[in-house]
This record gives C-alpha cells, structure tokens and sequence, in this order.
C-alpha cells in the first residue's frame, strides 16, 4: 500500500508540476502579450483622443476668430451704412429746401431766368455738404470704426 501511495503521491506532484507549468506559461505566453497589446491599444486610443480634442479645440477657436472678425466686419457696414443714410438725408434736407425756394421765386413771377441764376436746386443724391457738417459725419465715422476696433480686440482678448 505504501508503494501504491507513493505512486499516488508521484503522480500528484508530477500534475501539480504540470498544472504549475501551464500556469506559468499561460501567463507568460498569453496573458502578458495580451494585457501589453491592451496597454498599447489603450495609449494608442488616449494618444488619438487628445489629438482630436487638441484638432476640436484648435477648429473652435478658428471659429471664434471668424466670428468675431465677421462680427467687425459687420460693425464697420453698419458703421459705414449709417454715415451714408446720414449724408443722403443731409442731401434729400438740402435738395427739398433749395427746390422749395425756387418754387417760391417761380410761384412769384420773378421768371424761370432769374429764378435759376439766383437760386441753383441742390443734386438730392451724392450732394457736396457744407465743410463743417461733411467734417462732423467724417468725424462720427471715423469714431465708429474705432470702437468697432476697440470691441473687436476686446473679444479677441476675452476670448484668449
């Protein structure tokens, strides 16, 4: 019976051996190559993420930087929209006021000679304005487009 045991007890140790083998070489063989191929995937992923947030944040900021030149842009039109329909209004005043008084000196029999010699209708359209006034709008325009200016490198700032 001893021998039979210690056959027995040989064939024990010889499968706890060979289990221990396989355990060995199991994670030798692939539990390590697989948890090193993970590994690598999993930088691989974190390294393509961040490249993509960095091309997210990078496009986004290329947007803002459109956006707030589109909104300059905008603000030097309407700067310049209402320079224009000033001047107009100023030449449409001057126009209804010289046509008036010519009337006037035609509705008074002074006859359409004199009254065209003494009294010239100013163009209602692309008129010339008095220096002054022509200076003022020049003035409010130039004004303008500086705090177009002005806001526009403030939200370049802020948004740095």
């Amino acid at each position: 019976m001893l021998e039979k045991s210690s056959d027995i007890l040989k064939m024990a140790l010889a499968i706890a051996a060979l289990l221990v083998g396989l355990s060995v070489s199991y994670y030798y063989i692939l539990y390590l190559p697989s948890r090193d191929q993970r590994a690598a995937e999993d930088r691989e992923a974190a390294r393509k993420e961040e490249k993509e947030q960095a091309n997210r944040a990078r496009l986004a900021a290329e947007k803002l930087r459109a956006d707030k030149r589109a909104n300059y842009n905008v603000c030097l039109s309407l700067a310049q929209a209402n320079y224009n329909s000033r001047w107009e209004a100023s030449c449409r005043e001057r126009h209804s006021a010289t046509l008036d008084s010519f009337n006037q000196c035609v509705a008074a029999d002074y006859g359409a000679a004199f009254c065209k010699a003494n009294y010239k209708i100013e163009p209602e359209k692309e008129c010339s304005l008095p220096n002054a006034l022509a200076d003022d709008y020049d003035v409010a325009l130039r004004e303008a487009k500086r705090l177009c200016l002005d806001e526009f490198n403030n939200e370049l700032k802020v948004a740095q």
